[in-house]
């Protein structure tokens, strides 16, 4: 998902979602806990540098996806 749309829950359940990619340019602390509440992993696309990668994975996000992983690597986060 680029941008979540308002019926996230409704739509991640019709087509039995297993987790929720999403833009990581359009996620923060809060709306990272919103989609967390759901029960599904959050994963977070393309993040390519090593201190965003570590601020979203401190929110929760279970894991990123980069185009850099030589740039990532050794990064590691835990749920606040």
């Amino acid at each position: 998902m680029g941008r979540p749309p308002s019926d996230w829950r409704r739509f991640a359940a019709e087509i039995g979602a297993a987790s929720l990619h999403c833009d990581h340019r359009r996620l923060d602390a809060r709306w990272t806990a919103r989609l967390r509440e759901s029960g599904l992993p959050v994963l977070a696309y393309t993040v390519n540098e090593r201190r965003r990668a570590e601020r979203l994975l401190g929110w929760g996000v279970a894991a990123v996806i980069t185009d850099r992983p030589e740039a990532l690597a050794g990064v590691t986060g835990m749920a606040k």
